[in-house]
């Protein structure tokens, strides 16, 4: 018996999108699990296509089987939450398994893969006897110790890619052709500083190296950029303390801010809660209690303070370590709902919709995966957040046309999200002072728990209403 991966591959059109079998190499067993993506060799002629691992088993050997070439991710980019519901978009929509995935993760975390090439240093024919051409490619590539790149090699030679040239050396096995994988989107670096853990006894150092120690001594670590701002040095300085062992330098990981400087600290009061918002929050609050995946419709008139019940049921979620996701139906109302978030929980929320930049969107999407970000606000594409122990699905204005995707995966977002809640035990509420047809009939037939707003918040008043029969105005003035 032998590993096999059931991978399914990109680029498939729909009436051969299936899983495919593929041997797992003896260096990627135990490593590869599902949700990694990797890349395999695909079809008669062997072209490199991006896969991902759907399931693992075991099988008889065969001949006719492919190894799978490289991995691209040493760990599952989706977490078993998202795998189900990439099963979910596969059976339930009209899609491919890449156009679900494609659902599921942030445009930014893509891959392109591009050919490379290494001479086989084992081949020990006479290169002598090769056309010129190809002696020229075997020489380019002798002295260097790591594959080059098809559009470098190419680009220094003059060739063309995919010439017959290169071809006929990887047939001979003179030239060994890989596949380089690389992100659209990097990650964004910063260098950082810190006191050495065994510094020398009796080590000399200058008076501006002196105070970058003692500025090191107060702060335990910090960036390179702040330490040369603080301490009045350039980079040299800082180079030179550790290259003498006294410093040093390493990198971490930092994730671009959207919302940069737009959220003032700002103390919260304690949420203050109507008669009618508390019975409203208290029946929700017990919903959510038991992680039995129930799903309410919260019927409040325009101005009943729905908003503050949410805000009320996610500090109640979060103080049960679970965490919450917040849609809304337009981008354009993102802004103040983000607002009064940030205000509230601060750098707990990460946002996630289609305003942002891929290398923004990827990193608020990173610190929801990482468990940095435990609340969630966004639009439809918001509803496959990667939030771990998830605890409740807020959709506010839920009969908004704006939660239906109209392009591969078609999906409907309170779906998803009730989809969600039946798996991970999380509280869906949908909202509305117009609920959709659909939502009130379920609440009405029991399906859905119905908790209604009827009165506005504080003082407010409903405007009056006047029902006229524009028949009889018509008459009375002589029409």
């Amino acid at each position: 018996m032998i590993a096999i991966a059931k991978v399914a591959v990109q680029g498939a059109a729909y009436h051969f999108d299936k899983l495919y079998d593929y041997i797992i190499p003896q260096p990627m067993a135990g490593v590869l699990a599902p949700g990694c993506r990797v890349t395999v060799p695909f079809g008669r002629g062997r072209t490199p296509r991006l896969g991902l691992v759907v399931r693992l088993d075991q099988g008889e050997e065969n001949p006719k089987l492919k190894q799978i070439a490289t991995a691209v991710d040493s760990a599952p980019v989706l977490t078993p939450p998202l795998m189900d519901l990439l099963f979910y978009l596969k059976e339930t929509t009209f899609c491919t398994w890449f156009e679900a995935l494609g659902a599921l993760l942030p445009p930014g975390i893509g891959v392109k893969t591009n050919p490379a090439y290494a001479l086989n240093r084992e081949w020990e024919e006479d290169r002598q006897e090769l056309p010129p051409a190809q002696r020229q490619i075997i020489e380019f590539l002798a002295p260097r110790r790591t594959p080059c790149l098809e559009d470098a090699l190419c680009q220094a030679l003059g060739l063309v890619p995919g010439c017959p040239d290169l071809a006929q050396l990887v047939e001979l096995g003179a030239v060994q052709k890989t596949q380089q994988v690389t992100r659209r989107v990097r990650d964004e670096r910063q260098i950082m500083v810190r006191p050495a853990a065994q510094p020398p006894e009796a080590a000399k150092i200058t008076p501006k190296q002196q105070g970058v120690l003692e500025l090191l001594e107060q702060a335990g670590s910090a960036s390179l950029k702040e330490i040369c701002y603080f301490a009045g040095v350039t980079r040299s300085v800082v180079d030179r303390l550790a290259a003498a062992g006294l410093a040093e330098l390493y990198e971490v990981e930092s994730y671009r801010n959207p919302y940069e400087g737009r959220m003032p600290p700002k103390e919260q009061e304690a949420i203050a809660l109507s008669p009618g918002q508390q019975a409203a929050y208290g029946t929700l609050s017990a919903l959510s209690q038991n992680g039995a995946g129930k799903t309410a419709l919260l019927y409040g008139v325009t101005g009943s303070g729905k908003t503050q019940v949410f805000l009320k049921l996610i500090e109640h979620v979060a103080a049960q370590g679970r965490s919450a996701l917040v849609l809304v139906p337009e981008i354009a109302l993102t802004p103040q709902t983000i607002h009064l978030f940030h205000q509230r929980f601060g750098r707990r929320v990460a946002v996630l919709h289609s305003g942002l930049s891929m290398s923004q969107r990827l990193d608020e999407w990173k610190r929801a995966r990482q468990g940095l970000a435990d609340i969630v606000v966004g639009s439809r594409s918001a509803v496959f957040a990667p939030l771990e122990t998830l605890g409740l699905i807020v959709i506010d204005e839920e009969q908004e046309h704006t939660y239906h995707s109209e392009s591969a995966p078609r999906f409907d977002a309170r779906e998803v999200a009730r989809q969600r809640s039946r798996t991970e035990g999380a509280l869906v509420v949908l909202a509305s002072a117009t609920p959709s047809v659909e939502s009130f009939y379920q609440a009405k037939q029991g399906a859905y728990t119905l908790v209604s707003l009827p009165q506005r918040y504080g003082a407010a008043r409903l405007p009056d209403i006047t029902i006229v029969d524009m028949r009889d105005a018509g008459r009375q003035d002589g029409f």
